[in-house]
């Protein structure tokens, strides 16, 4: 569990990767280096589509460079597991690997970056006002994780559950 036991997560179908603070992407790409995956910064730059709710909901797409992404060799099959509230989610290697590198041959893009901003204040904007304050540090859980897992979404109680695919 790399000492990730107590982060706050955002799941969102709107994002691609699994995208985390500094240190714990380092925990998990760190677990994984014995498999051939290893910190690529040159890869750093993404684009974020979240929803921020409110009185309005906004849909904010922002240009954000990541501290690095992951890459991983392109025949990576390594088992992955994330937890949710003692629930193991098995992260197969073909949602994790996103395909290879043009100038890289025989590596391919994970799917799993850091980005130093997700603790609590992280702006959805410029505008201070679209500020998603949760007041602690929180990783976004985008499709590489969501396409591993039936997701039930119980908004009115503020709920979310998870079923393993068959």
């Amino acid at each position: 569990m790399l000492g990730l036991e107590h982060i706050d997560a955002i799941f969102d179908t709107g994002t691609t990767l699994i995208i985390g603070d500094p240190v714990g992407i380092t925990d998990f790409y760190t677990a994984l280096s014995p498999f051939g995956a290893r910190p690529s910064p040159e890869y750093g730059v993404g684009l974020y589509t979240s929803t921020w709710a409110g009185r309005l909901v906004l849909s904010i797409s922002r240009l954000t460079m990541f501290d690095f992404s992951i890459t991983v060799p392109c025949d990576f099959h390594t088992p992955i597991s994330i937890y949710f509230r003692g629930k193991e989610i098995k992260i197969s290697a073909d949602t994790f690997n996103l395909g290879p590198i043009d100038n890289d041959p025989g590596r391919c893009l994970g799917g799993a970056a850091s980005d130093a901003e997700l603790i609590g204040g992280k702006l959805a904007s410029d505008d201070p006002r679209d500020k998603a304050d949760m007041g602690t540090e929180f990783w976004i859980l985008g499709d590489v994780f969501l396409q591993n897992t039936y997701t039930a979404w119980d908004v009115g109680n503020g709920r979310i559950g998870f079923a393993d695919l068959v």
